[in-house]
C-alpha cells in the first residue's frame, strides 16, 4: 500500500516520531531512544502557571485521577496521586501527591483529593496487591467513583498506554506547569517539587 505524503504526515501526528521512524523508515530504535525524551515536556512548558492553576477559563474542564498505591517489598515505595484536567484538546496537571502513607491516610488522601477537584474517575492502578487496598475502599463506603485500572502490557499499547502520552506531548496538547521555574531550560535539571519529580520519572 502507497502512502501519499499527507497521509504519512497525518500519521506521524497520530502516532508519533518514535513509532514512525521504526514503522515507517524501518529505524531500529536503540536504548537511546527514550519514550519522553526531555525535549518533548521542554517544549509545552508554560511559566505563567503553577501548579492548580488553569489556563483561560476555569469553566469548563474535566479532572482525572489516577492512583499508584506504591505497594512493594520495600518500605520506601511512595504512593502517588496523579490528577489532571482536559479541556477540548488540552490537558494539564493540576495536583500531583506524593508520599509514604499507611492504609488509611491513603484512602484520606484520595478523598481530599476528590473532594477538592471532583474527578469524573479515579483510576487504581490493579495488580495483585493493590487489589486488597480497592476492595477496602468499597468495604468502607467510599462514595467517589474509584475504578481499578489493570496494567501490564497495556503499558506499551500504543493507544491507551505511555506512548499515547508520548504522542500527545510531540503534539502539543499537554501544558506543563512550571511557574517558579524560569530558570530551567532542561528537564534533566529539575527540583524536587512534585511536577519536576513526574518530569523526571517520565524522562528517565
Amino acid at each position: 500500500e502507497k502512502w501519499s505524503k499527507e497521509a504519512l504526515m497525518l500519521r506521524r501526528q497520530e502516532i508519533g516520531f518514535r513509532e514512525f521512524d521504526r514503522g515507517f523508515k524501518l529505524k531500529a530504535l536503540s536504548s537511546e531512544d527514550q519514550l519522553f525524551p526531555p525535549v518533548l515536556f521542554e517544549r509545552v512548558y508554560d511559566f505563567s502557571l503553577g501548579l492548580s492553576e488553569l489556563p483561560g477559563n476555569s469553566s469548563g474542564w474535566n479532572f482525572y485521577t489516577g492512583v499508584d498505591l506504591g505497594i512493594g517489598k520495600k518500605n520506601s515505595t511512595k504512593t502517588v496521586i496523579f490528577t489532571f484536567g482536559i479541556k477540548k484538546e488540552l490537558k494539564i496537571p493540576v495536583e500531583i501527591k506524593i508520599g509514604n502513607w499507611k492504609e488509611t491516610e491513603k484512602l484520606r488522601q484520595i478523598e481530599a483529593t476528590f473532594n477538592r477537584w471532583r474527578p469524573e474517575i479515579i483510576a487504581v492502578e490493579n495488580n495483585s496487591y493493590q487489589e486488597t487496598t480497592i476492595e477496602r475502599m468499597k468495604e468502607a463506603n467510599v462514595s467517589f467513583p474509584i475504578r481499578g485500572l489493570y496494567t501490564g502490557s497495556q503499558k506499551a499499547d500504543l493507544e491507551i498506554g505511555l506512548p499515547s502520552m508520548s504522542v500527545e506531548l510531540e503534539n502539543g496538547i499537554w501544558v506543563i506547569p512550571m511557574k517558579g521555574h524560569e530558570d530551567v531550560v532542561d528537564a534533566k535539571k529539575i527540583c524536587n517539587c512534585p511536577i519536576c519529580l513526574w518530569i523526571g520519572e517520565c524522562v528517565t
